[in-house]
């Protein structure tokens, strides 16, 4: 969303993503000390931003998600065995 617009108000991440008001309030410590992403809450405009001593903002992006090939052969499986079972077994 940063990416997309310059700033972020907290109510877009409220709507589009669909973050719960606790979740992000915790949100920014846990962007700064694992995601070391550099976005600050600008407080004139009253939203999100990449940080504008970051040089490297306009190419942050999140990390990825890897699974090795065990873990996708069993994510595979348990999505082809929940498709498979009717509604009311579970």
């Amino acid at each position: 969303m940063l990416h997309e617009r310059r700033i972020a108000p907290t109510a877009i991440f409220l709507e589009e993503p669909g973050v719960s008001p606790a979740t992000l309030k915790r949100y920014p410590d846990y962007r700064k000390d694992r995601l070391h992403a550099p976005i600050t809450w600008d407080r004139a405009r009253r939203g999100y931003r990449f940080a504008e001593d970051a040089a490297a903002a306009k190419h942050y992006s999140l990390p990825g998600l890897w699974f090795n090939a065990s873990e996708i052969h069993a994510l595979l499986a348990m999505q082809h065995l929940l498709s498979t079972l009717q509604p009311t077994l579970l």
